[in-house]
Order: structure tokens, then C-alpha cells, then sequence
């Protein structure tokens, strides 16, 4: 997930403390489900998470094989 990138370590704790309920859930505490979906929500960990939050992925622009055009400074020296 490319915008974990700008979590703070608060996120990333609620992310590990949201693990231990995934954990729970997994061993078979089915009645955990409605708060772990609801926790994946709040961290856009699925599709229709990152919808609601309006997070999209883009493909990067593509780079270019021609040189920028840079300005020359020699040729503001005299101004």
C-alpha cells in the first residue's frame, strides 16, 4: 500500500494493534469481524476503503530519454 509511506508512528502502531484483532479473528472470534472491518476502513487496507478515502494509485508519468532543457548561466553573468 504505497500511501503507508505517509503514516506517523501512531498509524503504524493502530496498524500493528489492528493485527492482534486480525489474529483474533482468525483463531475463530467471528464476533470481532464488524471491528475488524471497521479498523480496515480507517487504514484503507481494502479496495472500497480506499475509495471512501478517496485514495487513488496512479502510474507515475513517464520519463523521459530527452536531456531538460537547462539555462546556460554563462549567459546571465553580465546582466
Amino acid at each position: 500500500m504505497p500511501h503507508c509511506v505517509l503514516w506517523c508512528p501512531a498509524t503504524w502502531e493502530f496498524a500493528f494493534t489492528a493485527l492482534e484483532l486480525v489474529a483474533h479473528v482468525h483463531e475463530g472470534r467471528s464476533e470481532l469481524a464488524a471491528e475488524l472491518r471497521a479498523w480496515e476502513r480507517v487504514l484503507g487496507t481494502t479496495e472500497e476503503a480506499r475509495i471512501g478515502q478517496r485514495i487513488r494509485y496512479e502510474d507515475p508519468a513517464p520519463v523521459s530519454d530527452e536531456p531538460a532543457a537547462v539555462a546556460n548561466i554563462a549567459d546571465y553573468r553580465d546582466l
